[in-house]
């Protein structure tokens, strides 16, 4: 039954608590600016391609049996620090100065990888095993196993299917997420998605302007490819000749050398669940230094899935538009937390956002220590001012009352509700990807409602109407108990 029109003295001052609760809780649970980032941006290295400015970037190569015995402390002293070497051609053709490259590669000092020719058409699980029994575990100096996607013949589907089984079983299998060897010539055409954007991506592209990257990686390689017609030391005949995007340390980094020592274990993520179109709000992530090397102001909070996305929710007190935030000196064993500004697009929908941590100019965490690039996931409902509504309702006890309700369990969008009875009030629970907030309005009395939250406990801030449904909910109960 409704309220009266016109309430008793008692009713209206009632409405009137109701009001200032929701109207102070509206700002938030917490808040808080982000601290100022700087940008990391790494000078040129002195080894590049000059008609393509890509930054630092480390020479190196990669063989088969085509390039016959190698010299590999005459390359290693010509300057190339990497080298691939083919392990075989599907299973068909095992590569018979494999094991003589792979042991010289690392006696020369060089950083070692190995790749395989996948035959999209024949059985994925085989020819993964060739790659397994050839080379194990991965150890420090070692880059992740290479799959060479090149060969067409098979559907889309079957080949991201058997593309997906290899991935994973090489990857359990050595320790180490394989990394993708293609062109844009063919993976646009053949396989077209992406679903391995996460895997690091080396490009075969011949040009000595910038390499054309596949649509789906937006982008962004880690090798590239841009000769096969190579003269060198130590090598009769022509060879492959790549860049490796980054410098030493970052190099280091993706082989699991010294570099390896940057590590982070993800603690809390406090973020809303739903904003308003065009809101700046506030998202919080806590990291413990989980490594052996300390943070400094390279060490950035940056999009990821896929990395260096530029974000939808970018604020002008970012970086840059997939730089979120930098950290302040962390030592290992300490913990930071990345307090920062995102901007609600003005289009509203169902978005989720990924961040990730990144050494500039070393590498990736994920590819180190980790976390991993999705350990940081976000979603979050952009709606319009009159678009908010009640979900279900939120498990909260007053002082002597006890009420019950459910929350989403995936946690993608708000649930608001109330509970609890007697002079306790009602609690307003919201679901998040990594916890719930509650913001408990007080009775007259002073006691308070129960708090539920979800997953590690984020914070999450309610638009106002949402707030306004709780204490309305509330009040209607208060008004039965005054009559």
């Amino acid at each position: 039954m409704s309220a009266p029109m016109f309430a008793p003295p008692r009713l209206r001052a009632l409405v009137l608590t109701a009001a200032a609760v929701a109207l102070a809780a509206a700002p938030g649970c917490e808040e808080g600016a982000p601290p100022e980032g700087e940008d990391g941006e790494t000078p040129l290295a002195e080894a590049q391609l000059p008609a393509c400015d890509f930054g630092p970037g480390l020479p190196g190569i990669d063989v088969s049996y085509y390039q016959g015995t190698v010299d590999w402390n005459a390359v290693a002293s010509d300057g190339w620090r990497w080298a691939i070497a083919r392990v075989s051609h599907s299973t068909s053709f095992i590569d018979p100065e494999f094991p003589t490259n792979w042991a010289g590669i690392k006696a020369a000092g060089m950083v070692r990888g190995v790749y395989q020719y996948f035959e999209p058409e024949e059985d994925p699980v085989a020819q993964a095993q060739v790659v397994i029994d050839a080379v194990g575990m991965l150890g420090s100096g070692d880059l992740p196993a290479v799959i060479d996607v090149e060969e067409g013949g098979a559907p889309s589907s079957t080949y991201i299917e058997n593309v997906h089984t290899w991935i994973d079983l090489v990857e359990a299998g050595t320790g180490k997420k394989p990394m993708i060897y293609t062109g844009s010539y063919f993976w646009d055409d053949n396989l077209g998605t992406d679903e391995f954007n996460e895997h690091p991506l080396w490009v075969a592209h011949y040009t000595t302007n910038c390499p054309r990257v596949p649509e789906t990686w937006g982008g962004d390689w880690t090798f590239w490819q841009y000769t096969d017609q190579g003269g060198i030391p130590g090598i009769p005949g022509n060879v492959d000749k790549n860049w490796f995007r980054g410098d030493e340390a970052a190099l280091q980094l993706l082989a699991g050398g010294s570099g390896g020592d940057y590590g982070a274990t993800k603690i809390e993520v406090r973020a809303p669940s739903t904003v308003l179109v065009g809101e700046t709000f506030e998202v919080s992530v806590r990291y413990l230094n989980s490594g052996a090397q300390a943070w400094d102001t390279s060490t950035l909070l940056g999009t990821t899935e896929p990395r260096d996305r530029p974000s939808d929710f970018a604020d002008a007190s970012w970086v840059n538009d997939h730089r979120a935030a930098a950290a302040e000196p962390t030592a290992p064993g300490e913990e930071h937390t990345f307090e920062i500004l995102l901007q609600a697009p003005d289009v509203p929908g169902a978005y989720v956002e990924h961040f990730g941590l990144v050494q500039e100019g070393v590498g990736w965490f994920a590819d180190a220590g980790g976390p991993p690039d999705d350990a940081v996931r976000i979603p979050l409902q952009v709606v319009e001012s009159g678009d908010v509504g009640a979900g279900g309702g939120g498990a909260g006890n007053g002082e002597d009352g006890d009420a019950d309700g459910d929350l989403d369990p995936d946690g993608d969008t708000s649930q608001v509700g109330s509970g609890g009875t007697d002079e306790g009030g009602g609690a307003s629970d919201s679901a998040a990807d990594e916890g719930g907030c509650a913001v408990v309005p007080r009775g007259p009395g002073g006691g308070s409602g129960g708090v539920s939250g979800v997953g590690s406990g984020a914070t999450s801030r309610v638009p106002l109407a949402a707030l306004l449904i709780v204490a309305l909910a509330w009040l209607r109960r208060r008004v039965a108990q005054e009559r």
